[in-house]
Order: structure tokens, then C-alpha cells, then sequence
């Protein structure tokens, strides 16, 4: 048996089921529909409680359950055996089916409930009142605060009105312990013990995602917070500041930075992601000197909130043999983007696509949005034209709906009136009934003074079909793709809802979203290694 187990489940328990237009909400990432990839705090607090001497696993559930639609969910739930379970509620799309999984495990295995992350730090009022959560923990780092639970729960050490960011009941009571565990420095992740646990317990239950066996993709946090305040985002400055008591950005050190990027290339040649834009540390030249000199072979992906200099953009094209650039301009209107929370002009992000050509990266790709405030019909098709308009070779462009929510915490979801938008509700039950809805556009939370929810599809499905067009016309996506589709894009123009299927993206396949090539032919002879270690530990305890 375990100590804990995390569980992360599907955003939509019943997706197999009940057919649903689930539209585009999670196309330009590798996820499905469903949100089956988990939060990377579940690798960072396995590591951590494992080498403070506690037995932990994974298990995704909304993986297993893509991996195979025949899963009995209920007989997984009984055959998960541990004396504490954690299930993460980051992401408030998850609402429905984490509170399902925590209500059914409480009643098979009557064991503690722990919740965690964004959303439920968020909404703790509300969800801490449900008679089957025992415990929430706030935060967005919670590693020490969990090994303290984990002591009292597990040995019965120490004080649980002591142990930081906790909110817990007792006889009936809610009891809320300080919110002060916010570390302004982020340790490196030993990627070591997380390959010894998954081979230990079952390899294909850790996967971060259902498409992690053909598109695998790994990631790296550089910072915790934002610098930024882009105004729909829970993530951003304001919201850090006011909800998890961050107010300082938490950066990794570069040290811990190289040591967690030696730790994944030396066990898979998979692409790199870095989250957060290395330029608001305020080190982004010394980082990117330090990563050329170790001189890897995987892809690295960077991402900008703003465009760099070209000195700058110099020192990202010799990070890596492979570099891959990301930047979320939102709108090709300077007016639309200022606003959002995006501060440069259209000019700069043209300078940006210009330079990055004349160097050697391998690609550039460029996100836009629909659903932002200011932004009318019209307006966001003249955006798709721009972003047609800049595809090639190695530029790329998408344009998604801001889909499902408005995030709680964030600017517009607090103060919608002022920045242009309509939260119809800003109830956790409110939403949870949002999730029930057949159709994505149907889900949204918000609307914009000049666009509703069916205009923000109607002018999502004119817009991609633009991009479509143009990447077919410049030989970027071949044909069988093209038709297929344009075929599931009028499919949903014309309210045709079916069952959740493999090809269910209409903005990019997941091919184009980066370079991969398959988890097998990625893995290091050092991975097999300790795979074998780890699967001697499964006959041990």
C-alpha cells in the first residue's frame, strides 16, 4: 500500500458516454479535450515525499481512461490502494469530475481527502464545506507543507494547527492555519526518482498525457509568479499577489536550472519546454549562456511575453543545436493587445518574426486569441488574416477561442466591467453547471461587450478556416489534413455533436504543435537502468 496517491482526473468524468462538441478549448496543446495532462507540482511533490521517506504514486486517470475507453472507473478507484489521497483541482475545468473522484473515493476507501492547486486555493470557502474534502492545501507550492500533513497524518508527528497553508476540519469545525509557506526559490526536480517510481508502480500510469508514448515532451518551471498582469489570467501578477500570497517572482537559480535540465537530457531526447519567459528573471543573458554551454541535443522551447532584443535573441539561437520560439501577441491590434495585458506594438512583434528568420531556429510560433475585450467580429478576423499572412517555413500561426473560462483571480474575472467583459456568475456552482453543457461555446463563463459566446464561435470557425487556407495554399499542411478538418469544422458550424475522437483537433494536429518522435526511440540507456532499479523496488515494503 502507499502513503499517497495523487490523482488527476478527466475534466469530463463521462466523455466517453455522453457526446459533446468539445470544440477547440484544448487544440494548441498536447492535451485532449478532456485535460488529461497533470499539473508538473504532482512530479515535484512525488520527488520531494519520496526522499523524505514516504511510499507516493501517480495515477492519471484521465490518461488511463483515453489509453482505455472499456475502463471500469469504479473498479480502478477500489484497486487503488493507499492510506491518503490527493487529487488536484488547478485547473477549474476539472471541477466536476475531481469533486466525482474525491466523493467516490472517500466512500470505497473512507480515507483522508486532500485537495490542491490553483482552483482550489481559489475557491477553498466553497469546497472545504463538502462533507468528503478533509483537507485543502493553498498555495502554489505546496512540497513542505504536504511532507508536514503527511508526518501527522501518516506518523502522527507534529501539530496540524502548525502546518502552513492548511485548511482542514475538526469535529465539524473548519480551521484555517496560516497562509506563509511561499518559498521564493524553486529546487530542481530529480527526475531519477521519478522513473524509479513509475517502473516500481505501473510506467504508463505516470504518463503526463495520453500521447505521451508517440508525442512525448517535457518541461521546466523557471519561475513561480509573473511580472506580467495579462488580464484574463489567474497567473498573472495581480492575481499571484492577492489569492497565493506571492508577492515576489520565485526564479530557480540557474544552477538548479542546469541541474533539472541534465536530469531529463540525460534520460530522454524529448523537446524542452521552458515555462516562463527567462527575460522577467532578469538574468535571461547569463541562463542562456550558461544552457549553450552544456551544449544538449533535445529541442528547447522558449516562450516570450514580450519580443527580446536582437543581442538577446542572439543568445537564444545558441542555447541549442534545435531552438523553438513561442510568443502570444493575442491580436495583430496594438489597441487589443495593450489592453489584454500584452505591452508592445505590432511593429515589435513584425521586428521579431523578421529577426528570428535571418537566424537559425527552427520555427516561431505565434498564438492568437478570440474572446478578447475590445475585440469585435471583425476585428478578429482581420487578426487571422495577419496571422495568415505571416505563416511559413518557419513561422506558424494559431488562433484559439479564450475557452472554457475567464480564469478566477484574474483581472477580468474580478473587475469584468472595467476591462470589458461579462462574468455571468462567479460561483463555483455556477460553473460546475457550465460543465454540464453539450457544446463548448455554451461553457464559456464570460462574453465580451462586443462578442457572445456564439460569436465567439462563429468567429473562431471563420478565422481557423483562414489559417487552414493559407497553410494548405503555402504547402505547410498536406491535403488529407486540410479536408479532414474543414470536414469537422462545418460538422460543428452546423451543431453536429459526437463522441470524443483521436482526430478531434480542428486548430493544429498534434504534429504541428512541436518536434517529437516516439518515447522509445527518446529514452536513454541511463532511463532503462533505473527502470530496472525501480521495478526491483515494486517486491520491497
Amino acid at each position: 500500500m502507499h502513503d499517497i496517491v495523487f490523482i488527476h482526473p478527466p475534466a469530463f468524468i463521462d466523455f466517453y458516454t455522453v457526446p459533446r462538441d468539445y470544440g477547440p478549448i484544448s487544440d494548441v496543446i498536447p492535451s485532449q479535450p478532456i485535460f488529461d495532462c497533470y499539473p508538473i507540482g504532482f512530479v515535484s511533490l512525488l520527488v520531494h515525499l519520496e526522499k523524505c521517506g514516504f511510499r507516493v504514486r501517480i495515477v492519471n486517470l484521465a490518461a488511463k481512461i483515453l489509453q482505455n475507453p472499456r475502463l471500469n472507473v469504479m473498479k480502478t478507484l477500489k484497486n487503488i490502494k493507499a492510506k491518503v489521497y490527493a487529487i488536484d483541482l488547478h485547473w477549474l475545468v476539472h471541477l466536476n469530475s475531481s469533486l466525482y473522484i474525491a466523493r467516490q473515493l472517500k466512500e470505497i476507501h473512507d480515507a483522508p481527502i486532500i485537495l490542491g492547486g490553483l482552483s482550489a486555493t481559489y475557491f477553498w470557502k466553497s469546497l472545504i464545506r463538502l462533507p468528503y474534502i478533509d483537507y485543502i492545501v493553498r498555495g502554489d507550492t505546496t512540497e513542505e507543507p504536504m511532507r508536514l500533513l503527511m508526518d501527522k497524518l501518516i506518523d502522527s508527528n507534529g501539530q496540524m494547527r502548525k502546518i502552513p497553508n492548511l485548511v482542514w476540519k475538526q469535529n465539524g469545525k473548519i480551521i484555517v492555519n496560516s497562509f506563509n509557506y511561499v518559498p521564493e526559490k524553486l529546487e530542481a526536480i530529480d527526475y531519477g526518482t521519478f522513473v524509479k517510481c513509475a517502473a516500481r508502480d505501473n510506467f504508463m500510469e505516470y504518463f503526463p498525457f495520453a500521447n505521451f508514448m508517440s508525442a512525448p515532451i517535457t518541461s521546466i518551471i523557471t519561475a513561480k509568479g509573473c511580472t506580467q498582469n495579462c488580464i484574463a489570467c489567474g497567473g498573472s501578477k495581480f492575481s499571484y499577489e492577492k489569492f497565493f500570497n506571492r508577492k515576489n517572482l520565485a526564479i530557480k537559480p540557474i544552477n538548479a536550472i542546469l541541474e533539472e535540465l541534465n536530469s531529463i537530457t540525460s534520460r530522454i531526447k524529448a523537446s524542452i519546454f521552458f515555462i516562463g519567459d527567462l527575460q522577467q528573471t532578469g538574468r535571461a543573458k547569463e541562463i542562456l549562456r550558461q544552457i549553450a554551454e552544456e551544449d544538449v541535443d533535445n529541442v528547447l522551447i522558449f516562450e516570450f511575453f514580450k519580443p527580446p532584443s536582437k543581442d538577446l535573441l542572439e543568445l537564444y539561437e545558441k542555447a541549442g543545436n534545435r531552438v523553438l520560439l513561442q510568443i502570444s501577441p493575442e491580436s495583430h491590434d496594438t489597441e487589443v493587445r495593450v489592453f489584454q495585458g500584452r505591452p508592445y506594438t505590432t511593429a515589435q512583434l513584425i521586428t521579431l518574426i523578421k529577426n528570428a528568420l535571418r537566424m537559425k531556429f527552427e520555427r516561431i510560433d505565434v498564438y492568437f486569441m478570440i474572446g478578447l475585450a475590445k475585440q469585435t467580429y471583425e476585428s478578429a478576423i482581420h487578426t487571422a488574416k495577419f496571422a495568415a499572412k505571416i505563416i511559413s517555413k518557419k513561422v506558424d500561426s494559431f488562433i484559439a477561442p479564450l475557452a472554457p473560462f475567464i480564469d478566477p483571480g484574474s483581472l477580468a474575472f474580478e473587475n469584468p466591467e472595467r476591462y470589458g467583459y461579462k462574468i455571468f456568475s462567479r460561483s463555483l456552482w455556477y460553473h460546475s453547471k457550465l460543465l454540464l453543457q453539450p457544446i463548448w461555446y455554451d461553457m464559456l463563463n464570460y462574453k465580451t461587450e462586443y462578442l457572445t459566446c456564439r460569436d465567439i464561435a462563429r468567429a473562431t470557425y471563420a478565422a481557423v478556416k483562414i489559417l487552414l487556407n493559407a497553410k494548405y495554399r503555402k504547402r505547410i499542411m498536406d491535403e488529407e489534413t486540410y479536408h479532414r478538418i474543414m470536414s469537422a469544422i462545418k460538422m460543428r458550424e452546423e451543431g453536429f455533436i459526437s463522441p470524443l475522437r483521436k482526430d478531434h483537433r480542428i486548430l493544429a494536429p498534434i504534429k504541428e504543435l512541436y518536434p517529437f518522435r516516439s518515447l522509445l526511440l527518446s529514452l536513454t540507456w541511463k532511463t532503462y537502468t533505473e527502470a530496472l532499479s525501480g521495478f526491483a523496488l515494486k517486491f520491497r515494503r
